[in-house]
């Protein structure tokens, strides 16, 4: 991974502890990229002479990651945008474990030639099965239930919508909630 710098209007350009804290800052993240990915890092100094780091990555698979972030100290920016970069990458790892392991089930499931619809084969597909009571309950409490148990998805009867059976689960990007309601 190489790291490369690029300072705009900061008086005679980026020091030598700059440079230092940018490698020390960045170089944590070799762990989650590849060889020959790079991290480029702007420095900036704005007129309310505010530090404004920048950087900008392109992954292996074609996923860009840009983020800025400014403080009023160089450190505090640069602290920022390396930990914004940091999050997407783990983030973006996690989604990518995900989607392998999920083509990793399909092809699995082709190669034994299973057919989902066959009761035979449904043990090897299923491989846990629970029972529970679905309480009937308004959204709120819904979401505070879901919270507290920690789960990716939570089923209960909505209380609002004459008893119908809604899936209520967090939305992958991060912004609040989603709700099915079964008719």
């Amino acid at each position: 991974m190489n790291i490369y710098v690029n300072a705009k209007k900061v008086h005679n350009g980026c020091s030598e502890a700059m440079m230092e804290s940018i490698q020390k800052k960045f170089r944590k993240m070799e762990k989650f990229l590849k060889e020959d990915e790079n991290i480029k890092v702007t420095i900036e100094k704005t007129a309310k002479d505010e530090f404004k780091v920048g950087a900008f990555l392109v992954l292996k698979d074609n996923y860009h990651i840009h983020t800025s972030s400014k403080g009023g100290a160089f450190e505090e920016a640069l602290a920022s945008a390396a930990d914004d970069v940091e999050d997407i990458i783990v983030r973006h790892n996690g989604k990518m474990k995900d989607r392998k392991k999920r083509r990793g089930f399909a092809e699995k499931r082709q190669t034994k030639n299973l057919v989902i619809e066959e009761a035979e084969n449904m043990k090897e597909v299923i491989t846990k099965v629970k029972h529970f009571e679905c309480d009937e309950m308004t959204e709120t409490e819904a979401i505070y239930r879901f919270e507290d148990l920690g789960h990716d998805s939570f089923v209960f009867r909505n209380a609002n919508k004459s008893s119908l059976y809604c899936m209520l689960y967090r939305r992958g990007s991060g912004d609040g909630y989603g709700l099915i309601v079964f008719e």
